[in-house]
């Protein structure tokens, strides 16, 4: 005879078990938030294995930094917007440190993870 509460109980246990599993990977939103600023791949990292909806504004922030970063490969003025856009990865990264929404100068306004 099948005992249908100890396969309830264990079915409960594995539940159990992925949930606390999940919660262990998982980042909390300040996390997401620093680590979305670290390369590209910190940015992978953020969207696929953290907070993404406590950290939506950093992640956000990070990618439209990444995107526009890629203009400084133009000769000549490019240089002077590579270091415009460090100047903002550094700003947006003490802004995540510091648990803060602020927008990054120009490009801030800019939203692509709606």
């Amino acid at each position: 005879k099948l005992d249908l509460r100890a396969a309830d109980n264990k079915g409960w246990r594995i539940r159990e078990a992925i949930f606390t599993l999940r919660r262990k990977i998982a980042m909390d939103a300040k996390t997401t938030s620093i680590v979305a600023y670290l390369t590209w791949i910190g940015l992978l990292i953020a969207v696929l294995a953290g907070d993404k909806e406590g950290a939506k504004f950093h992640v956000n922030q990070a990618l439209v930094i990444l995107l526009f970063s890629l203009l400084s490969i133009i000769p000549c003025i490019g240089w002077v917007w590579g270091i415009f856009m460090v100047v903002c990865w550094v700003m947006g990264l003490i802004a995540a440190i510091n648990q803060e929404e602020k927008e990054v100068p120009l490009i801030g306004k800019i939203r692509i993870i709606k």
